[in-house]
């Protein structure tokens, strides 16, 4: 009998202990990173080394002068993109999660995010700028890259290398880069590259090489170089639904073979060079009822005349002019389409200078220009985009600067006018003492 209730008194004793154990594990499945009087660890790399596979890292606010290497499968949760900053982060191995960081590699050759045979890993929602690589894949497969912004990189924006496939490059702006926005090389076969905004990059939007089976829709291609490059042996890729807008050009080229430009069936691309320079061709309800043949081989059976259902124009859009600068307001458009609003382009344009891309923003509906020449007049328009292109834009408004003269001479008046009037009431003060 005795040993019984031993017997039962050490299961009870074992059950009390699991128990506890597992609500120990449950308080610290967070690991907190920072300064905080709540922070775990002052480094993220240490809270890597000392989690459990599974775990989330929350970082706090500020500061990491610190390259990370992330070996197992956690969760990195940054505060914001623009208040949580650090250098490179390596990848290798599988479900790793990286959100909220606004990362800059440091070196010569760094690289923001580097996924070194990483796989089913998540890179959402960061600002990752002024590193030589933005993003760089090597070996690493069903990744997803979604929500980024990767600007103002040296070489590459998104480069996946060598047997990186089965990838899914989603709804990021990929704007500025020195090189080539997104790069699939040597056996990146099988990914989806869909719904990003690829502008204003020197060379190439997107630049294929010795890669298979890819598919290239719903994008935004806007002054490259190149808006779409395949080179030999790349076969096989799908390039529909997507838009190509330029004042002057819609630039692609396929040096590659068997590469389809259409969904086979009733969709091509939108190439908005019709417009400005329109086909020997007529109208369909969807699309000419001409070939857009692409340079150095390719055929788009089914340029489509707009880029899906797009949204429509900005509603009221002004330039007002507020101290030194220019404020430009609008309401939004009466209709998305048939999609989610992403943000706006915004063009300029002075007396001497031809209109260009200023900026591209999110959906807001202001935008302040800071960079004012004050011996000219100034042009505007703003063109709202979403997820399958962009829509109708505004019309050119005017802010002519000459008014920033006038404003200095009322101000000059009023406070010419202020000075008796100051002088008057403290006269009329003194003279009740």
């Amino acid at each position: 009998m005795k040993r019984i209730s031993v017997i039962i008194i050490f299961m009870a004793l074992s059950l009390c202990s699991i128990c506890v154990s597992d609500n120990s594990l449950a308080q610290d499945s967070i690991i907190v990173v920072g300064k905080g009087s709540d922070a775990d660890y002052l480094s993220i790399q240490d809270a890597i080394d000392n989690s459990n596979p599974g775990q989330e890292i929350h970082v706090q606010s500020g500061i990491y002068n610190e390259n990370i290497t992330v070996d197992k499968p956690v969760t990195l949760v940054g505060s914001s993109t623009q208040d949580t900053r650090t250098y490179g982060i390596q990848v290798m191995g599988e479900y790793v999660n990286i959100t909220g960081f606004n990362i800059s590699g440091v070196g010569n050759y760094a690289k923001g995010v580097y996924l070194n045979d990483a796989h089913y890993c998540t890179i959402k929602g960061n600002w990752i700028a002024n590193s030589y690589s933005g993003i760089f894949s090597v070996d690493s497969s069903n990744n997803l890259i979604e929500d980024n912004t990767v600007i103002d990189i040296r070489h590459m924006g998104v480069h996946l290398y060598s047997n990186s496939s089965n990838n899914t490059i989603l709804n990021n702006k990929i704007t500025r880069i020195r090189y080539n926005g997104i790069c699939l090389w040597e056996s990146s076969n099988d990914n989806l590259v869909s719904n990003n905004m690829i502008t204003n990059n020197t060379f190439d939007g997107i630049e294929l090489r010795k890669s298979f089976r890819n598919i290239i829709e719903r994008n935004v291609f806007m002054e490259n170089q190149c808006n779409i490059r395949i080179e030999l042996p790349s076969q096989h890729n799908r390039i529909f639904n997507n838009s190509f807008v330029d004042y002057s050009s819609n630039k692609a080229y396929d040096r590659g073979s068997n590469n389809y430009w259409d969904d086979g069936v009733s969709r091509g691309n939108y190439w908005s060079q019709y417009e400005y320079n329109p086909p020997d061709a007529e109208k369909l309800e969807y699309v000419w009822d001409t070939v857009h043949n692409i340079d150095g081989g390719g055929v788009d059976h089914y340029p489509l005349l707009l880029p899906h259902i797009i949204p429509s124009i900005p509603e009221n859009f002004r330039a007002t002019i507020r101290g030194q600068d220019i404020v430009l307001t609008w309401d939004s458009p009466l209709s998305e389409g048939d999609s989610e609003l992403i943000g706006y382009l915004i063009y300029k344009r002075t007396n001497s200078n031809d209109m260009i891309l200023l900026d591209t923003v999110g959906e807001i509906n202001s935008y302040v220009d800071t960079d004012i020449d004050k011996d000219e007049s100034h042009y505007y328009q703003i063109i709202p985009y979403s997820t399958v292109g962009v829509g109708v834009s505004s019309s050119v408004v005017e802010a002519d600067l000459s008014d920033f003269a006038y404003i200095m001479i009322y101000t000059v008046i009023i406070v010419l006018l202020m000075i008796p009037i100051t002088i008057v009431v403290l006269y009329h003060r003194w003279r009740k003492r």
